[in-house]
């Protein structure tokens, strides 16, 4: 049977977040574990993150059972970079984590902060509607949207 669930959690990341291995880990285990949440958005906010690293902290949510999600992972990239999460990580932190890993949130629809990936938007006549789809529909399938 399958059981609907509630998250309860909050906001990882700012402009000032180291994203080292250590940092992360710490704070999952302060903020989440041990404050008994069960949900963490990531908000890397234009830094890069290595992607080994990354598997460890969504092993490490994953055995914790937390639910986790990314925030502006594609809205606010690295210099020079589509995505702060490739293909390849998104692939295995699907693997790695399951269900636990909920993919990535896109926080802004019009604003300065919005998706600038070409296909995110449809042009209505001068109005640009969201065509909703999702970040691991955006890496992983070749077709536009």
């Amino acid at each position: 049977m399958k059981k609907d669930i509630i998250l309860n959690g909050k906001n990882f990341g700012n402009k000032e977040a180291d994203f080292g291995k250590d940092e992360i880990l710490a704070a999952i285990k302060e903020r989440y574990v041990d404050g008994g949440l069960n949900y963490m958005s990531i908000k890397p906010f234009g830094k890069y993150m290595e992607p080994e690293n990354v598997r460890e902290w969504v092993k490490y949510l994953a055995e914790n059972k937390i639910y986790f999600a990314f925030n502006y992972a594609t809205q606010r990239a690295p210099e020079g970079e589509d995505s702060a999460l490739s293909a390849e990580l998104i692939a295995d932190m699907k693997e790695i984590a399951g269900e636990y890993y909920l993919g990535e949130l896109f926080g802004e629809t019009g604003s300065q902060y919005a998706c600038k990936l070409p296909g995110y938007y449809v042009d209505l006549g001068g109005v640009a509607k969201s065509n909703n789809i999702s970040a691991d529909e955006m890496y992983l399938n070749d077709e536009d949207p």
